[in-house]
């Protein structure tokens, strides 16, 4: 069956994507530009709904820039296609301020047509610029033209949208139809109900709906941010870019809770769907079952069916009170939720959400503790692991699984994991965030920018998303950008300190010292007993060359035994930037017996190469280059050895030594390694800052300064700026002919 439109004319015409083309019944033909054809397909996969001139500029001019004339014209030529009177249409309406909205009928039973064949967009870019026709007989390929009108619409549109093969599957999954908004449930009446229960009923609903592929909602990070819920509904469609939100409202009864919800359609500012139910105690976790189920039905969706048991009361608000101090992402509020979670599932052991959000707090609490990472690996494990044996469908425990692989630098089941979730429930913000940060850790910049992009659009307001997203245009080059993108996320209210301390972190590498120490301080200020704020501060002094301060901050926080990974770095930076190699070779041999000491097998396995290799950086530096080549070639040989970024990262080190050891051989094969992975890198992200500092040393080590200077110069165009650790290479080998006293010489 192929797809049909009704035109003004009373007539059913044939939509040919290939040609670009609408075919009347009676021979005519209505040819259209490409890039209106794929507005009009928009529209058609659309239809009945309001789309926003963002989401037409996004979506059909996939994020390029486009002026307001292109798209008015595009509509121009579609009303004219459609014979629809610009001044009255009764087909393509124009809603003011807001977008368009498409109201064609539609037959999937038309006259079929085996002349032509919907091409994929890589062949449909070979076929334009071949100046061909390609035409393709009906059942010679695996894709027959609209065998259902929506699906094929929507298949075609996810495959142009789709930003990495690797990402594909979980892109298809990616709703593009109905964009909607699920507010935070306010409390009526005189009843005192907890706000953790609030926001745990209004989370248990965004969940169940964000499972549907059909649904693009927004996250609750950003609908829970303040003034958001006091938006006007004109305001919230402009802003947020959403076409219906579900409010609700609760009341407490004796043993019961009664929910009441409405949901509106934004445009027309009506309510297309108000229920009232009343939900028991311990059948809180159903609440989506007699919620959601109605309110897919407006849209004629259905609901994957799940079965549950009851949950005690007891159990299940503790599990919400748990949930709710996990989103506060505060070190107190982290051990509070362990606590809460830890009581909720031994009440009731076959909760699998209690599990796996036990599971992500441990983990999370790793980042604001000093407890061993052995010890949160075990317990994190065992909790996520029950929840899938429990709920092997449980897209959040999925998510977690992939948060604990990538922790320990398993990066292929983190990607596995992660594309599981999104699989289960494509609207998760926060799983296209940490794709996003498995690829900032990769050093492919562009497929971060890419996935925390997505995950932007879906919780726009979330500042952990957008700090995350600032990160990754500055490591790819976007210097200014990423920056702009923190100042803007830092003038919002409630924002985590915690994102002060890394922002700084990423600005000094860059060369932004100022700003850098600005944040922070400002961290230190509010929280002066965190290590990691201290620890921060202390990174940011090495970068300006302010050893002895640096110092007081390190010894203050005993960074010497600390086991948390960022203090360990910073400890190691200090000794090496203060020229105590002595001391810190003997630092680096200690922690590599303590890490091999350790229980941990991910320990051994992703930690103990980092250390090894900078072992191998301590004895270079104290001159003894058998055994400082011993090392790094046994890190280099690892497993993780071969991940990318840790050759690029170390190897340099490995060829320093080779050339000082007189060993031209094999440091002419390791200036080879480290050219293919240059190369390589540079084909995702060519202006990456860290894959051009490796660059510039390379040059450098051979002797190549006038490319370096070049290169350097080019750096600084895009706002990077020499630090205090770059500086500190040169004395590692010899060819270096011109010290580096500023940032404009070599």
């Amino acid at each position: 069956m192929t797809l049909s439109v009704k035109l003004n004319n009373g007539q059913l015409y044939q939509v040919d994507m290939t040609a670009n083309q609408l075919l009347g019944t009676s021979g005519e033909v209505i040819t259209l530009q490409a890039k209106t054809m794929a507005l009009f397909v928009f529209l058609l996969q659309h239809n009945h709904q309001v789309v926003t001139r963002g989401q037409i500029a996004e979506q059909v001019w996939l994020g390029t820039p486009v002026v307001d004339n292109a798209i008015t014209n595009a509509i121009a030529k579609i009303r004219k296609a459609l014979m629809d009177d610009p001044t009255t249409p009764t087909l393509l309406h124009t809603i003011p301020k807001v977008g368009y909205k498409l109201t064609i009928e539609t037959n999937t039973k038309a006259i079929p047509d085996n002349r032509h064949e919907l091409l994929a967009p890589t062949q449909r870019d070979q076929a334009v610029k071949n100046a061909t026709s390609q035409r393709v007989k009906w059942g010679s390929t695996a894709l027959i033209v609209f065998l259902v009108c929506v699906v094929t619409i929507s298949s075609w549109w996810l495959q142009r949208l789709s930003p990495t093969p690797a990402q594909q599957t979980a892109v298809h999954n990616v709703a593009t139809q109905i964009y909607m908004a699920v507010l935070p449930f306010n409390q009526k009446g005189d009843s005192n109900i907890p706000v953790h229960v609030l926001h745990g009923i209004t989370d248990n609903i965004h969940q169940q709906l964000s499972t549907n592929h059909r649904l693009q909602l927004l996250d609750m990070t950003t609908t829970r941010r303040p003034g958001v819920a006091q938006l006007s509904l004109e305001d919230m469609a402009q802003q947020l870019e959403i076409s219906y939100v579900l409010s609700g409202s609760v009341r407490q009864l004796k043993q019961s809770y009664k929910i009441e919800t409405q949901l509106t359609d934004i445009h027309s500012q009506k309510v297309v769907h108000r229920q009232s139910v009343s939900i028991g105690l311990n059948n809180l976790a159903f609440v989506s079952e007699k919620i959601v189920k109605p309110v897919l039905n407006v849209f004629s969706l259905s609901q994957q069916k799940k079965t549950a048991e009851p949950i005690p009361f007891v159990a299940y608000d503790l599990y919400l009170l748990g949930q709710f101090h996990i989103d506060k992402r505060q070190p107190e509020s982290l051990q509070k939720a362990i606590a809460l979670l830890s009581q909720a599932t031994t009440l009731d052991p076959k909760m699998a959400p209690a599990f796996s959000a036990l599971a992500k707090a441990y983990l999370l609490s790793s980042f604001y503790t000093e407890q061993e990472k052995a010890e949160i690996e075990s317990l994190a494990e065992k909790a996520v692991f029950t929840a899938l044996s429990l709920d092997s469908q449980l897209a959040d425990a999925h998510a977690v699984l992939g948060f604990l692989k990538a922790t320990f630098g398993d990066n292929e089941s983190a990607m596995r994991s992660y594309l599981r979730a999104l699989e289960l429930a494509p609207n998760n913000a926060e799983v296209w965030m940490r794709i996003g940060l498995l690829h900032l850790s990769q050093w492919q910049y562009n497929l971060a920018v890419e996935s925390l992009s997505k995950a932007v659009k879906l919780s726009p307001l979330d500042p952990l998303i957008n700090v995350n997203l600032a990160e990754a245009l500055i490591y790819k080059g976007d210097i200014i950008p990423g920056l702009q993108r923190y100042e803007t996320v830092f003038a919002q209210p409630d924002v985590p300190l915690s994102y002060h301390r890394y922002a700084a972190i990423v600005a000094s590498n860059v060369g932004r010292h100022q700003m850098a120490e600005q944040w922070a301080k400002h961290a230190v200020e509010k929280q002066p007993d965190d290590p990691l704020n201290q620890s921060a501060l202390a990174y940011i002094y090495l970068q300006l060359g302010n050893f002895s301060e640096a110092s007081e901050i390190l010894q203050y926080i005993d960074a010497k035994n600390s086991s948390h990974l960022q203090i360990r770095r910073t400890y190691f930076l200090w000794l090496w930037l203060s020229g105590e190699h002595q001391a810190l070779l003997e630092y680096c041999k200690a922690l590599l017996e303590k890490i091999a000491a350790s229980p941990s097998v991910n320990e051994k396995r992703f930690v103990y190469p980092v250390f090894a290799a900078r072992t191998g950086i301590a004895l270079l530096l104290n001159n003894q280059l058998t055994q400082a080549i011993e090392f790094l070639e046994h890190a280099l040989n690892s497993e993780s050895g071969q991940d990318p970024t840790f050759i690029l990262e170390f190897r340099p080190f490995l060829s320093f030594a080779y050339q000082l050891a007189g060993e031209k051989a094999l440091f002419i094969d390791s200036q080879e390694v480290l050219s293919r992975h240059i190369e390589s890198f540079e084909q995702n992200a060519p202006n990456g800052v860290q894959i051009q500092l490796t660059k510039l040393l390379l040059l450098v080590m051979n002797n190549q300064l006038t490319e370096a200077n070049n290169l350097l110069q080019h750096l600084q165009k895009v706002g990077w700026q020499p630090n205090t650790y770059f500086l500190a290479l040169q004395p590692l080998q010899p060819l270096w002919q011109k010290p580096i006293s500023s940032p404009k010489t070599l």
